[in-house]
C-alpha cells in the first residue's frame, strides 16, 4: 500500500514547472520507496523522516498556496 502511495504521489510531481525542485521531489519519492521495499526497521524509520518533513513543509505553505489558488 505504502509503494502505491508513493507512486501516486510520484506521479503527480510535475518537473516542468521547476526541473531542479521536481527532480529532487523525485530523487525523495525514490528513496523513500526504496527504504520501504526491503524489510528492515531502519529503511522503514528512514523513509518516515523524509516524508513526514516533507509533510511538515507542505503543511507550513499550505495557507499561503491556497491563497494563491
Amino acid at each position: 500500500k505504502a509503494q502505491l502511495i508513493l507512486n501516486a504521489l510520484a506521479s503527480g510531481v510535475d518537473v516542468s514547472v521547476d526541473p531542479e525542485r521536481g527532480a529532487n521531489m523525485l530523487r525523495l519519492y525514490e528513496f523513500a520507496a526504496n527504504e520501504i521495499r526491503t524489510p528492515r526497521a531502519e529503511g522503514v524509520a528512514n523513509a518516515r523522516k523524509v516524508l513526514r518533513t516533507l509533510r511538515e513543509g507542505f503543511e507550513a505553505v499550505r495557507a499561503e498556496a491556497n491563497e494563491l489558488e
